[in-house]
């Protein structure tokens, strides 16, 4: 594998990865007497109200302006995942600026409108007989 190629697997890796570590406002459970409820995930409060987001389920966000990190469960394994996602984008302006397939169960592409930049991850969640399922990490930079 030359460093070109390691790249992109490794940018893949560490943005999931990394997202795991940090602290999110995905489902927290409320406890207290005999119960309690769960939070639903949601997006950060500032977050662009026009984003494009893809299919899926939200499992968790973080971060403020001008940078935010959200992550989706979504239908389809890694490549498949990617390339369902990258059509919401191309549809509302988006250019894809990169694609990189990766074997091994993910892959990244990365887009902009001008204003934003997004960076697509995907990783494989279920990895048995029929498994049909990928973690979908978007990375959002605002340029400012």
């Amino acid at each position: 594998m030359t460093k070109r190629s390691f790249l992109p697997t490794l940018a893949a890796a560490v943005a999931l990865t990394a997202f795991a570590a940090v602290p999110t406002t995905q489902a927290v459970a409320r406890g207290g007497g005999g119960g309690g409820g769960q939070v639903a995930p949601s997006l950060p409060a500032d977050f662009p109200s026009r984003f494009p987001m893809p299919a899926g389920t939200l499992f968790g966000s973080t971060g403020s302006s001008p940078h935010w990190v959200v992550q989706l469960t979504v239908a389809g394994l890694h490549q498949q995942a990617l390339d369902n996602a990258i059509p919401t984008f191309v549809a509302r302006g988006y250019r894809v600026l990169a694609h990189s397939p990766v074997p091994n169960a993910t892959g990244n592409a990365t887009l902009t409108n001008g204003t934003l930049t997004v960076g697509l991850f995907t990783s494989d969640i279920d990895h048995g007989p029929g498994a049909n399922t990928s973690a979908l990490a978007i990375q959002v930079d605002l340029k400012v």
